[in-house]
């Protein structure tokens, strides 16, 4: 039996399915490697939350990349965070460096197989709130919302935003978060109350989006009325595809 040749494979000749199962971990993987802005410890998840695709299709498509050489497994250095470490230790997920010359061309011919119809099914975002831990992840970037026990105004904000079905399309006025937050209504309070409690939403917000784009190359994740009347939205290029 003769060896395959990966190179001059015809990818029309897999399955739609297939085909769109390999561009989906092609898709998470160079949405990492754009946030994090390297092709080193990339870690990709053997199984994604929503998706409607099994544990075992990912495993076949990671093995499709390792057997091309387009991707390598590698080792979780110190530094990364417990959550990255106790994925891949308990094999949830694998750490990989990657060929950026040969996932570039092969990103490419098969992006151009895929159908429009499968493209749609395709999950490009990974955003969630980890309430429980107060963590924010996106695309797996691991970004902790409050650095001390108790929950802060953001874990409010992110809570309302990710979790509440009054959440209008991640999106929501200051007026309405501060009365799920706190209590407390616009209407009841002065001027000088409301202004007060209006920044501390507001700054909460900026440190958040100023958080992220430290860790990522993100720097719009909220986007952020500087009026008191006005409102906070997720933006919508990185809003969850996939609906509560």
């Amino acid at each position: 039996m003769s060896k395959t040749n990966h190179n001059t494979t015809d990818f029309k000749s897999f399955g739609k399915k297939s085909l769109r199962i390999i561009f989906s971990v092609l898709e998470d993987i160079k949405a990492k490697m754009e946030i994090t802005q390297t092709n080193k410890n990339i870690t990709v998840r053997y199984a994604k939350k929503v998706d409607d695709v099994s544990e075992s299709e990912r495993r076949h498509a990671l093995d499709s990349l390792f057997e091309r050489g387009i991707i390598r497994k590698t080792k979780l250095p110190l530094s990364f965070s417990s959550f990255f470490r106790k994925n891949v230790e308990q094999e949830l997920a694998v750490s990989v460096e990657v060929d950026i010359s040969k996932f570039n061309k092969f990103y490419q011919k098969i992006e151009k197989c895929i159908t429009p119809e499968e493209m749609k099914k395709i999950n490009k975002d990974d955003i969630s709130f980890d309430a429980d831990n107060s963590l924010l992840f996106i695309n797996d970037i691991e970004i902790k919302v409050c650095e001390r026990k108790e929950k802060t105004c953001i874990y409010y904000i992110l809570y309302y935003l990710f979790n509440d079905v009054n959440a209008d399309n991640y999106h929501a006025d200051y007026s309405e978060l501060m009365r799920n937050d706190t209590g407390i209504d616009f209407k009841n309070i002065g001027n000088e109350k409301r202004e007060k409690l209006f920044k501390k939403y507001y700054e909460a917000c900026k440190n958040l989006n100023n958080k992220i784009h430290r860790q990522t190359t993100i720097q719009d994740f909220l986007i952020i009325s500087g009026s008191r009347n006005g409102s906070i939205e997720i933006n919508k290029e990185y809003r969850p595809s996939i609906a509560r």
